[in-house]
């Protein structure tokens, strides 16, 4: 029986970057991934004329972690950074795309939210920190107490669709958006925080850079194929994996693949999996912890990259993309405008497109048909963007599971997990339902559960 210090089970992000922070100190690692690639939910191809994602779109600078994974895999010279046009952003009001405020000026001006809107906003400054309490409030009623219904319905509301595709008046705000908390109960008024924040950053001459949206030349696949050819030695894809078994020599990992089935006695196994399959491999030896990761809730996602003409689309299309916010009743979630993003990602005289359907929002309609999914997203987007008739091509991918929603009541969860690592010494769990969702989220927490590893081991 093959022994191994680390057994990684899974090859999403999470797992992929945990991988190469081990294996650079520690020749001892292995990873096991049931998919025939890594990278999980990162995936881009090169068709329809050009790059499309069927994922996550982009990435954003500003992460210490992020760079330094993409610096130790030798990838900025594959570094494309966003078009500037991309910076402006929209979301659907009254059936037309609206630009989302980017300064106090544009807010006066903006048609998104009304005048009445506007002067709640402004009253928001003379709020009172809140009697100190401990309670899990959810996003969306600190931010209708704050602000009001208008800047939720056509503010937070399609935010939150964006990053979550969840519900924010079920999400909490403890663990979406806990910065603001933290204003509330430091100065009272959030936009207060921010100001007052924003100055003592200035003063100190510690004024934050601008962000700036970027990806590869060939997709932000190129992140987990750079760690799977760096580390190929220690990767077998293409198994499954069965239920954990211990005794007092350790973790005893099968792996079941076409070759047959290896046995592999592992010191410490960490599964960096989603809730539901890391439920299923802990649940002879854990039953609670097997429950507690049973009760975290997925939102599930279809993406449709859609193909055009440019001049068949009347929208300028001068933006990030169209968010579209609940309040609208319609069936998508959003538009990304990916050939304004990375104009290098598509070809020329063509408008490329991505449509987000379903989310905790219309769970139903990801389990249409591939060719159900592709007219209703060209009709939603034909409508709100003003496409015309002319040739389309399109891609569709149904994420299902694919984003853990990060409800009110998390705690409970959360503990669970920590009781449960505490009462199985060598027994790791990792993944997008810990600590952050994003791709930055979860290669961070890759190293630092690498940093953590290293110290249990003294």
């Amino acid at each position: 029986m093959k022994h191994v210090k680390y057994v990684i089970v899974g090859g999403g992000i999470s797992g992929a970057t945990l991988l190469h922070a081990l294996s650079q100190r520690e020749k001892d690692v292995l990873l096991l991934e049931r998919k025939e690639r890594l990278g999980g939910v990162i995936r881009s191809e090169n068709i329809l004329g050009g790059v499309i994602e069927r994922g996550p779109n982009t990435l954003q600078t500003g992460n210490a972690h992020l760079e330094q994974l993409i610096d130790e895999l030798d990838l900025a010279g594959q570094l494309v950074t966003a078009d500037p046009a991309a910076g402006k952003r929209y979301v659907l009001r009254d059936g037309k795309p609206r630009t989302v405020p980017a300064n106090p000026r544009s807010l006066i001006e903006t048609r998104l939210v009304s005048a009445r809107a506007k002067l709640r906003l402004l009253r928001e400054w003379l709020a009172k920190a809140p009697p100190k309490n401990n309670r899990d409030e959810s996003v969306g009623a600190f931010v209708e107490r704050h602000f009001g219904p208008e800047p939720l319905n056509y503010g937070v509301d399609p935010f939150v669709s964006g990053i979550y595709a969840g519900d924010p008046h079920r999400l909490s705000l403890r663990h979406t958006f806990p910065v603001l908390q933290e204003l509330e109960r430091e100065y009272g008024s959030v936009i207060k925080g921010v100001m007052r924040r924003a100055k003592e950053r200035k003063l100190e001459g510690k004024e934050r850079k601008k962000r700036t949206l970027f990806s590869f030349r060939k997709g932000l696949q190129s992140l987990p194929q750079a760690i799977e050819q760096r580390w190929k030695e220690k990767i077998i894809i293409g198994v499954d994996i069965k239920p954990l078994e211990r005794n007092e020599e350790g973790w005893r990992v099968v792996a079941v693949r076409e070759g047959g089935i290896e046995a592999i006695r592992a010191e410490n196994v960490i599964l960096a999996l989603d809730g539901r399959g890391a439920a299923e491999i802990v649940g002879p030896i854990d039953a609670m912890l097997s429950e507690q990761l049973g009760k975290i809730e997925y939102a599930s996602i279809a993406v449709v990259s859609l193909l055009y003409d440019r001049s068949a689309v009347a929208h300028s299309l001068n933006g990030f993309g169209l968010l579209v916010p609940s309040a609208e009743k319609r069936d998508i979630l959003g538009v990304i405008f990916s050939s304004t993003i990375f104009p290098s990602h598509a070809s020329e005289g063509k408008a490329l497109l991505t449509v987000f359907i379903g989310g905790v929002r219309r769970p139903e309609l990801v389990d249409l048909s591939q060719e159900e999914l592709i007219q209703l997203a060209h009709h939603e987007t034909a409508d709100v963007l003003s496409i015309g008739s002319g040739s389309i091509e399109a891609e569709v991918t149904n994420w299902r599971m694919a984003i853990p929603q990060y409800n009110v009541g998390y705690d409970e969860i959360l503990a669970g997990i920590e009781a449960a690592e505490e009462r199985n010494p060598g027994l790791y769990l990792l993944g997008s339902y810990r600590n952050g969702v994003s791709i930055p989220d979860c290669v961070k927490n890759g190293y630092l559960l690498a940093k953590r590893l290293k110290e249990d081991r003294k």
